[in-house]
This record gives structure tokens, C-alpha cells and sequence, in this order.
């Protein structure tokens, strides 16, 4: 009886065994053999990314043969990571990401991180920069500009979407996020729509660790200005304290 088994290609075993497409394996040997020849490995954040990308392929082929391996993050067990206290944050339109994130996996029924850190982030695409009642109130950052850069990041008919607005989201929905550190700024035309969410969140039953700094513009934390150390002590707090 003839063998009709089609037979493959090195690459193709190679990548069935891997999982990823050709220019992942290349960025991850090009990632290797850098920090090898430059003594780095295993000093260095580039060290971490390179060994990350070369255990990710093996973690890929267990996650095929053992479902239950994803479920546990990876392995998250054997790791010693402990699902109950991971959080997502982001500034500006990380904060929008965060947000998102969160009301996607909410929505699938998937794993909902322990705290979301939302720091003067972007909830609301829909209202344009010119309606807002501090839209002028950065001059660094003014309505034209604003616009500008949100019509980079959003298409029109996307804008009510609420994984791209995530202030439009639902009560009920807003009702299953977790505890969530909330940080605006006064002089920042996104502060409103912050402070809207912040109260919508609260009313839901929703622990909420917040504040309006009121002598900061977007972009303080990240920026190390203005008020900046009391709102990385507000991060420090939350994730001690509200995980």
C-alpha cells in the first residue's frame, strides 16, 4: 500500500513545531545572536526579550496539546505568577487600551485582570476637541492639534464603538471591571470624560481610587513634572493595596 501522507518541507516542520510565521523567527535569532556576541545575555532587558521570544515557541506548541496550559497564562503556575494580581494600566491612549482590554475580556467572559490604572486616558472619541469644556486649556495641545492626532488613531465610524470609546460602555458592563485607579488632570481636555467615567464606575459598585490634580497637564506622569511623584505614589499604592 503506497504511503499518501504528503510529506513537508524542513520550514514547514520547523514551523508547525514553532507556530509563527518566518520574520518572527528571524527578529528572535537576530535578537540572539546580538546579545551572545555582545556578552549581554542574561543582563540586560534585550537578554529578556530574546529568551522570551525563543521559550514562547516552546509555550506555543504546549498551549496546542494542553488547552489548560493557556488557561494558566502560560504556564503562569509553574512560573510562580499569580493570576489573582496581575493589572493593566496605560497613560493617555494606553489608558484607552487599558480600558478597552478590559471591557473586551469582560464581554468574552475571559480573564479580567485584578486592577486597571487609567492615567488621564482617552474614554471619550466621539466628542470632538473643540466641544469640550477645556479643550483649550493646554496650549501645547490645542483643538486642532487634538483633532489631528485623533483622526490617527480613530476612523469616524468607529468612534462610538465602545472598545474605542470605552466611557460609552454600558452600566452593566462598567459594573464588571475591577477596582480601578483613576488619574486626570485639570488642564487637559480629557479630564471631563474622566471624571464621568470615574462617577459612572463608582455608582456601579466599583472600588475607585481617584483624583483631579489640578496644577498638571497631560503627559505629567510619564513626563516627570508638575505634580508627577504624588500620582506615582498613587500607582504604588494600588497596585499594594488594591490587588
Amino acid at each position: 500500500m503506497s504511503d499518501n501522507k504528503e510529506k513537508k518541507s524542513l520550514w514547514q516542520e520547523f514551523n508547525d513545531m514553532g507556530g509563527m510565521p518566518l520574520w518572527m523567527y528571524l527578529v528572535c535569532s537576530a535578537i540572539i545572536f546580538t546579545v551572545v556576541f555582545t556578552g549581554s545575555l542574561g543582563s540586560d532587558i534585550t537578554a529578556f526579550v530574546a529568551v522570551s521570544f525563543a521559550i514562547a515557541i516552546l509555550f506555543n506548541k504546549i498551549g496546542k496539546i494542553l488547552p489548560i496550559w493557556n488557561t494558566y497564562i502560560g504556564g503562569g503556575l509553574l512560573m510562580g505568577i499569580d493570576r489573582n494580581r496581575i493589572a493593566v494600566g496605560g497613560h493617555s491612549a494606553g489608558g484607552n487600551l487599558t480600558a478597552a482590554i478590559i471591557l473586551m475580556s469582560i464581554d468574552r467572559g475571559t480573564f479580567v485582570p485584578a486592577l486597571q490604572i487609567l492615567d488621564y486616558g482617552v474614554f471619550d472619541n466621539k466628542t470632538p476637541a473643540v466641544d469640550r469644556r477645556n479643550g483649550t486649556a493646554n496650549p501645547k495641545l490645542p483643538p486642532w492639534k487634538s483633532d489631528f492626532y485623533q483622526k490617527m488613531y480613530v476612523d469616524p465610524e468607529d468612534a462610538e464603538e465602545i472598545y474605542c470609546s470605552p466611557g460609552l460602555a454600558s452600566d452593566a458592563q462598567l459594573a464588571k471591571m475591577p477596582p480601578t485607579l483613576m488619574i486626570c488632570c485639570e488642564s487637559d481636555m480629557f479630564c471631563d470624560e474622566a471624571a464621568r467615567l470615574q462617577s459612572r464606575l463608582l455608582a456601579a459598585g466599583v472600588p475607585v481610587y481617584g483624583r483631579r490634580f489640578l496644577h498638571s497637564s497631560h503627559g505629567f506622569v510619564v513626563q516627570r513634572r508638575d505634580e508627577f511623584e504624588e500620582a506615582e505614589k498613587m500607582i504604588l499604592t494600588a497596585l499594594r493595596e488594591m490587588m
